[in-house]
């Protein structure tokens, strides 16, 4: 089920998001996917090739490692870190087709 960006994370983070035209966004946790590379690959990456990740402000860490798993696979990705949005979950949005 899609989420609504403007629901966990700052106005102008969902504002630029969709200014990207990256409206269709899921909320995952960190503490449910063992394998945070296959998961992108099997569920995102291989059915869009641009994306925005939210983490969260103290995960800085965390967010250039999904931008290296992006370019790994040729996907453009942007990454947003936000106060609001809980340190073990983070937010990825797509394009819609």
């Amino acid at each position: 089920m899609t989420v609504t960006a403007s629901s966990f994370v700052e106005k102008y983070i969902s504002d630029y998001l969709e200014r990207l035209n990256l409206n269709h966004c899921w909320l995952f946790n960190f503490n449910v996917i063992n394998n945070t590379e296959a998961f992108l690959r099997r569920v995102i990456f291989s059915k869009y090739n641009t994306v925005g990740f939210v983490i969260n402000e103290n995960r800085k860490d965390k967010a250039k490692e999904l931008v290296e798993i992006a370019k790994k696979y040729n996907v453009v990705a942007v990454a947003h870190l936000s106060e609001m949005l809980n340190e073990q979950k983070f937010l990825v949005c797509v394009k819609s087709k």
